[in-house]
């Protein structure tokens, strides 16, 4: 069972900081997300590589309300981030030589196609002369 403590309940309380949430982020970079662990069997070693991704923003503001009565200010500021890891390739290492084999993801072809035919007909019908 698990006691609380005032030094507990304060730590769960707390917001990470922006510099580990950041770590976290760039943690997901190293060789190990990239590569993976080779496996072996019989005669045949497979590593399966990956792209890894790492997305971040942040931003910040402030303004008022001036009208004549109220007078009021503020500021804000935010930030988020992403990582983000796909398999793009498996490497077979076997007596018949290394070999590298893409992985098409179709789905994302399919994807990229619809949205490139939307974004011509968008183009076309803004370019249409009005009546």
């Amino acid at each position: 069972m698990h006691k609380v403590t005032p030094d507990s309940a304060s730590a769960a309380s707390a917001q990470p900081s922006p510099l580990g949430a950041l770590d976290n982020l760039f943690s997901i970079a190293r060789p190990s997300a990239v590569y993976s662990e080779a496996v072996t069997a019989h005669d045949q070693t497979v590593i399966t590589a990956s792209e890894v991704s790492v997305s971040m923003g942040f931003g910040f503001g402030s303004g008022g309300d001036r009208r004549a009565d109220v007078d009021q200010q503020g500021s804000g500021g935010g930030g988020g981030g992403r990582s983000n890891a796909r398999p793009v390739a498996v490497i077979s290492i076997g007596p018949g030589g290394v070999r590298i084999e893409p992985i098409i993801d179709v789905g994302r072809i399919v994807l990229t196609g619809l949205a490139t035919f939307g974004a011509l007909l968008l183009v076309r019908a803004a370019r249409r002369p009005r009546r």
